[in-house]
């Protein structure tokens, strides 16, 4: 499935109204299947099409917020549990806060470092993994399967 072994998921897409943004994590994530998009509206069909394991998510977006965008996809059962990783020049404290109450999973600012944000994306699937893992094992009889 992922081009990463131990990983167990693949990054399926990130949120950018750059395209310079957008290409510099193309390379930093070249391991992954990306899907890059630039507008929320964009984000939020794709969501509804595709299995999606992580978003990075800016915030300053030209016709809905990173924040909007978030708050929709923590309203949907579909995609609430998917981990948002949000990825701004916004580096107020105001923001920040507004991020994690959001639902967000972690917050990175640009210009950011990019073994950083290589390490970040790594944790938070990893952590996928295993909350995926134990919701199944939660979920099934040991006995009988």
């Amino acid at each position: 499935m992922p081009a990463k072994k131990n990983c167990g998921f693949q990054l399926r897409w990130g949120l950018d109204d750059i395209e310079a943004n957008i290409d510099i994590l193309l390379i930093i994530l070249k391991d992954y299947d990306v899907t890059p998009v630039n507008s929320g509206e964009a984000a939020l069909a794709i969501v509804e099409e595709k299995t999606v394991d992580l978003i990075l998510l800016d915030i300053i977006m030209p016709t809905m917020s990173g924040f909007e965008v978030c708050e929709r996809l923590k309203a949907n059962d579909k995609t609430r549990d998917i981990p948002v990783i949000f990825f701004t020049v916004k580096n107020d404290e105001e923001s920040m806060e507004q991020a994690y109450k959001m639902g967000g999973f972690d917050y990175v600012t640009k210009p950011f470092k990019p073994r950083e944000l290589l390490t970040r994306v790594r944790a938070q699937l990893k952590f996928q993994k295993m909350f995926h893992e134990l919701k199944l094992t939660a979920s099934r009889d040991k006995l009988t399967g």
